[in-house]
């Protein structure tokens, strides 16, 4: 499949998915995964096995019966993140094109550790991102990431990341912390 086209195809995707209900985004995620096995992504792959288990959150919000761990607070914090990382994978198919064709071999020991690592922080970044997310507002957010496209010096631009999350009232970042904190995952480490 041409790159162009998987582009344009992931695009109209994740387009739709912004008024979709939760009933209806678990068939875009199929939409996203066949895409890509189609493109050659393995199906141990950390783009399919991340949309796998977002299909799994879906049946949190469209079945209330269902009990369990869940990472995503809300059903729009879940579809915002399959929208993120959707637009990732655009940008690592513009970048780096799409995968070549690869004959799979059993995976060794140090690849499943790796893979639990992997999932292990995933899950952690979900977290922060969901508590960051749910406490600034969209145009916070836009504050904040113009401050880091400006400056691409992390140790420039850190201190002036600081001064705007003041800028913001200290309860913003105190609400930060303690929702991470107090998230059923980091709780259990805490």
């Amino acid at each position: 499949m041409e790159k162009e086209k998987v582009i344009t195809r992931l695009e109209k995707i994740i387009s739709e998915e912004t008024n979709l209900t939760p009933d209806k985004i678990e068939s875009g995620m199929s939409s996203v995964i066949s895409v890509l096995q189609m493109c050659n992504y393995n199906k141990d792959s950390d783009y399919i096995s991340q949309i796998q288990r977002m299909k799994g959150e879906v049946k949190f919000f469209t079945n209330k019966n269902i009990s369990g761990f869940k990472v995503y607070k809300t059903f729009k914090g879940l579809k915002d993140a399959f929208i993120n990382l959707v637009e990732v994978l655009i940008e690592e198919i513009v970048e780096m094109g799409l995968p070549e064709h690869k004959i799979e071999k059993l995976p060794e020991v140090s690849l499943t550790v790796t893979q639990h690592q992997n999932q292990t922080q995933e899950i952690a970044i979900s977290i922060y991102l969901e508590s960051i997310r749910g406490e600034l507002t969209g145009r916070q957010m836009d504050e904040i990431r113009e401050i880091l496209k400006e400056i691409k010096d992390i140790s420039i631009a850190k201190p002036q990341v600081i001064e705007k999350l003041k800028s913001f009232g200290g309860d913003v970042l105190s609400n930060i912390i303690a929702n991470i904190i107090t998230n059923p995952t980091i709780l259990a480490s805490f």
